[in-house]
């Protein structure tokens, strides 16, 4: 559908790698570290309004803007217009990754710095030091 969507513009090229293991943490992250743009679609039903952002902050975290729906914990993350974009249909995702793909390199660097930054609040260093203060305080 994506492809098809893009088809008439012979100026953008779409990949979509299909050998992603999935299950190899660094495998997978070596992968999207070399995207331009991540996507994190979810229909707003009842199921994907309880999901976490697990996907966006996989993308987030390798520096990697995002193109995704406000549907559940997707909104709490991706702050529109500065680590990506948020888009809840088709044509939005078309005018969205269509704008990424014209912004240049650095537009696009500096949306990926704060992709990066965007993800600090939730690195495991940061929730470790947070539960090492709350069981410090309670004893």
């Amino acid at each position: 559908e994506v492809r098809t969507i893009f088809s008439k513009h012979k100026n953008i090229s779409i990949e979509m790698p299909n050998d992603i293991n999935w299950l190899d943490e660094d495998a997978f992250y070596e992968k999207v570290m070399m995207f331009d743009v991540g996507v994190s679609p979810l229909l707003d039903n009842e199921i994907n309004r309880a999901k976490s952002a697990f996907k966006l902050k996989q993308y987030l975290s390798c520096g990697v803007p995002v193109v995704g729906s406000s549907t559940g914990e997707n909104l709490n993350v991706l702050i529109d217009g500065k680590n990506g974009f948020v888009a809840n249909n088709a044509d939005d995702y078309y005018i969205k990754l269509k704008y990424i793909y014209e912004m240049g390199y650095k537009k696009w660097t500096i949306m990926s710095a704060f992709a990066l930054k965007s993800v600090e609040k939730y690195n495991i260093d940061k929730y470790c030091k947070k539960y090492i203060e709350i069981i410090t305080k309670t004893n």
